[in-house]
């Protein structure tokens, strides 16, 4: 039997314990072995550091041998992109208000000030102490990248590489109970595979090949954190600067009939304007992040992609003409769970719709002599790729 997860926090009222999966959670270290911590709090706001947004939350604390508590959020106004990768950078950790208990700030007057805009809380010492107790075991599994390659027709241009992907895992068997217990996937991930199988066919029967080499790749391991992506953006089967562009398709919403999409990330490089082309040709829109508080630029496989410099985006079908109300219904009735299945009145008009979007964009990324590039000034192109060359940013209109 293994140490049950806790975490203990004591103030100058007493010592109180908060349950695991009800109240807070608790994870270990990614090394198997016992944790036992025990440590003084320090608020250090966002917990965010970067020198080009001018954010040093750490500035003047002093957390050393302590533990930093940070607020799980974007700052009002950030782009969303941005604000969910320098999310995913920081280690953080929060539980309640028991925690700002004694100190200088409660945690409603940190909030108040977080959700004003341009607000940023400012970090100060708590009086409490916490103590975390977990022990994590470790299990080793083997599951393959599938990738595919269509060799492009240019003497020049075959050499480099437009990757399409999609992950084609999902989350196993649901535990305990009765019944289909089997958490299906149909539109996490079936959906994106479906799409990625269909538009590499297309490019197969095509009368032309096209220019560029196009890398069609089905990613194991995304629900348990990008994993196969990481591992392929780490160890490419072809080098990773030859890799010109990534369209990634995770989850689309195939119950209705779509007229705008959400390309996550396009805005930052020379994907947008071929995105916004490649739909307004099809009488489709394309509209910005409508979910910012959900991260989303961070958590599917093209992720992986753009912090290794590679322009990347994630296509999924957007809010209008009923899209709002069919993804509400998914992720409250479906997602995760085995009723995503193929009993869902999928609109495989719509299917087949996504699968041109994809062609058509790829297709105009394979057959460009320009390869795409980040955007002049542009925060993951500074970071991601800063001796890569640049386009100028369009106005905004």
């Amino acid at each position: 039997m293994g140490l049950k997860p806790t975490l203990s926090i004591t103030s100058r009222r007493g010592s109180r314990t908060l349950e695991h999966g009800r109240t807070v959670m608790v994870r270990g270290g990614v090394a198997a072995g016992r944790v036992r911590l025990r440590a003084p709090l320090v608020f250090a706001g966002y917990g965010m550091e970067d020198a080009t947004l001018g954010y040093h939350d750490y500035d003047g604390l002093d957390v050393k041998g302590k533990i930093a508590v940070v607020l799980r959020a974007v700052p009002k106004r950030m782009d969303s992109e941005i604000g969910a990768h320098l999310q995913n950078e920081q280690n953080r950790f929060a539980a309640a208000a028991s925690l700002f208990e004694g100190a200088p700030q409660t945690l409603g007057a940190v909030l108040d000030e977080a959700d004003r805009a341009g607000g940023r809380p400012k970090g100060f010492a708590l009086a409490t102490t916490a103590e975390i107790n977990i022990e994590t075991k470790v299990r080793r599994f083997s599951s393959p990248e599938v990738i595919g390659v269509i060799e492009g027709r240019d003497p020049a241009l075959k050499n480099e590489y437009v990757a399409l992907m999609g992950h084609a895992d999902h989350i196993g068997v649901k535990a305990g109970g009765t019944g289909d217990r089997i958490n299906n996937g149909a539109l996490d991930n079936g959906a994106g595979i479906a799409t990625l199988l269909e538009a590499a066919r297309a490019f197969t029967v095509s009368d032309e090949r096209p220019r560029r080499s196009i890398l069609v790749i089905a990613n194991t391991a995304e629900e348990k954190g990008l994993l196969g992506a990481e591992y392929f953006a780490h160890y490419p089967t072809v080098p990773i600067e030859r890799v010109t562009a990534g369209i990634d398709l995770d989850m689309p919403m195939l119950l209705y009939d779509f007229t705008d999409t959400v390309a996550y990330g396009a805005g930052h490089s020379t994907l947008a304007p071929v995105f916004e082309k490649a739909a307004a040709a099809m009488g489709v829109k394309l509209s910005p992040d409508p979910m910012p508080d959900q991260a989303i630029f961070v958590r599917s496989d093209h992720y992986a992609l753009v912090k290794a410099g590679v322009p990347a985006v994630m296509l999924a079908t957007g809010m209008a003409n009923g899209g709002e109300a069919a993804w509400g219904r998914y992720f409250a009735n479906n997602y995760h769970r085995p009723s995503d299945d193929l009993s869902q009145p999928i609109d495989w008009r719509a299917g087949a719709k996504f699968a041109e979007l994809n062609y058509r964009v790829v297709r105009a990324l394979a057959d460009d002599t320009a390869r795409a590039q980040w955007y002049e000034g542009d925060y993951f192109g500074n970071i991601v790729a800063p001796k890569a060359a640049k386009a100028p940013k369009p106005p905004t209109r």
